[in-house]
């Protein structure tokens, strides 16, 4: 990262940046904030975008790799059974069984169009991944963040820092723990959207 071109886009809100590390920056840097892909909901998704006062809709995703974690997706399963709300889980290669029971307005899916139902979301649990990170950001969805590797530590640490997110070590959180904290992030209002440049400004930024 030390060899770039004339001009650095950062995909992130300069809102996340630590105040600390703005004089390592180069000089000619830009934040431009969340990049969304679009996306829409099939027909067959569209009825858990509906939201229930009484049940709240949680999104879940640990990306790629980390959905092989099966006793993790397991945990976050068993703790949004415990809080009463509904899930839509993309699994991976995940096997859908090691959820247990499944309730039958849940959606469990190897893939799901994450973009698109964060906009029906109240609360979304992921690993910390920046793509997750900043699509939760632009759609104002409160977040729990089980980091595990790699950027998705200093992700993790910057939405703590800025109070953006509930932040939980993966391999030590309990079901009453998650479920608990949940509980908590919902009792919280809603953020408000960082909204995502469009084209034109992108464009003009990258010169």
């Amino acid at each position: 990262f030390r060899v770039h071109g004339h001009r650095v886009l950062y995909n992130s809100p300069s809102e996340l940046q630590d105040p600390a590390r703005t004089q390592s920056l180069p000089a000619n840097h830009c934040f431009v904030g969340p990049l969304l892909r679009e996306e829409s909901l099939t027909e067959d998704l569209i009825q858990w975008g509906h939201r229930d006062p009484d049940r709240p809709n949680v999104y879940v995703a640990l990306g790629t790799f980390l959905s092989l974690r099966s006793d993790v997706l397991a945990l976050v399963a068993e703790a949004t059974k415990k809080l009463g709300a509904r899930a839509a889980i993309a699994i991976g290669a995940t096997p859908a069984s090691s959820l247990g029971a499944i309730p039958e307005d849940w959606i469990v899916a190897s893939q799901l169009p994450q973009v698109a139902l964060l906009q029906h979301a109240d609360l979304v649990i992921h690993h910390g991944g920046n793509n997750s990170v900043q699509e939760s950001l632009a759609m104002g969805v409160r977040q729990v963040v089980l980091p595990f590797s790699t950027d998705q530590f200093a992700n993790a640490a910057d939405l703590e820092r800025t109070g953006s997110a509930s932040v939980w070590a993966p391999n030590e959180i309990t079901c009453d723990d998650l479920a608990e904290a949940m509980a908590l992030e919902l009792d919280k209002p809603e953020p408000n959207p960082i909204p995502a440049r469009d084209l034109g400004e992108l464009a003009s930024l990258i010169g």
